[in-house]
């Protein structure tokens, strides 16, 4: 019983940690960093802090964390599915061989929730996001495809993923907000 409670405690931490690193991430990727963490010293250690947390949150859950930061990867290369990368190969082709390879190490099920929880969080996000977006002109799907079908996009992942794995969508949904309080609480004050 002992060990299912710590199990879950990392999970819900590897989740929390990954969290914050595909957000510090998206955000540098973006050049949107808060004013907060532009300076040299700051700015420059977003990638190496980014690589010891993951680490921490690998060695929590390897496989909710790599499942997790690889669906934030390949469904932020969505709308750069033709662009060419540093390695040569394009966004879609990178999203097809991350996919493949986490396929090939982890259960087809923890995948797919992965990829499904993180569409479901950048659907919220979006959705709660949509009129900044527009002013900057910023990729956004409730935008691009409405804010109707967002909403109902939103409902049938909720849905789903309830069905396949509830504690996975509590966690990820939990960690969502959190991070986000604390990322305008702390960040953008």
């Amino acid at each position: 019983m002992f060990v299912a409670d710590y199990n879950m405690i990392y999970q819900l931490v590897a989740t929390f940690l990954t969290g914050i690193i595909i957000k510090l991430l998206d955000d540098y990727m973006d050049e949107e960093l808060p004013s907060k963490l532009l300076s040299p010293e700051t700015r420059n250690g977003i990638l190496p802090y980014s690589l010891i947390i993951f680490s921490l949150a690998a060695a929590l859950n390897l496989t909710y964390t790599v499942t997790l930061f690889s669906g934030a990867y390949v469904l932020g290369m969505f709308f750069h599915m033709q662009q060419k990368l540093p390695t040569g190969l394009t966004g879609l082709q990178e999203s097809l061989i991350i996919l493949f390879i986490n396929l090939l190490i982890f259960p087809f099920a923890a995948v797919l929730t992965s990829l499904l929880v993180i569409l479901f969080i950048q659907s919220i996000d979006d959705l709660l996001d949509r009129q900044w977006d527009k002013r900057m002109g910023h990729h956004n799907l409730a935008n691009q495809f409405g804010m109707g079908e967002m909403i109902i996009l939103s409902a049938i992942l909720a849905v789903l993923l309830m069905m396949l794995d509830l504690k996975k969508f509590v966690f990820v949904n939990l960690c969502f907000f959190v991070i986000n309080k604390m990322y305008k609480r702390f960040l953008l004050s």
